[in-house]
């Protein structure tokens, strides 16, 4: 059986990158952490995961800007579809007036700074995945 995994948009290759690798640091093997430089390439994530594991990501992290669909958009587009999703946007530049279409909504957690700040970050991924961390 596939583990559960945390899915990661950003077309900065780099910055997904290194999210996945603080993350896996973090959660170590808890989870799977998969990676997508573009909306159509995370939607093909998404379905391949449905088809072959019945899952869905246990949660989506995703950059604000991006070329071919903002985050914000596709964060939408997502709770509509899977509104169980927990969701965090990715970002040192979204507008929180653009965002207010889905603040409101139960899954939506905020969102995470760029450059990635830790602690703030953390707290935040910790309750959408009810994780205690081991002190």
């Amino acid at each position: 059986m596939a583990k559960p995994y945390i899915l990661i948009v950003d077309d900065d290759a780099l910055s997904m990158k290194m999210l996945s690798v603080q993350l896996s640091v973090i959660f170590k093997d808890k989870f799977r952490y998969l990676t997508a430089l573009s909306v159509s390439d995370a939607w093909a994530l998404i379905d391949a995961e449905l088809k072959n594991n019945n899952l869905l990501p246990s949660v989506v992290i995703t950059d604000w800007m991006m070329p071919d669909v903002r985050g914000d958009k596709f964060l939408i587009q997502l709770l509509r579809r899977f509104p169980e999703v927990p969701v965090l946007l990715f970002s040192g530049r979204a507008d929180e007036e653009v965002l207010q279409e889905f603040t409101e909504h139960k899954n939506y957690a905020g969102i995470i700074p760029k450059p990635w700040d830790g602690k703030t970050s953390l707290e935040k991924l910790f309750t959408l995945l009810n994780f205690k961390p081991i002190t």
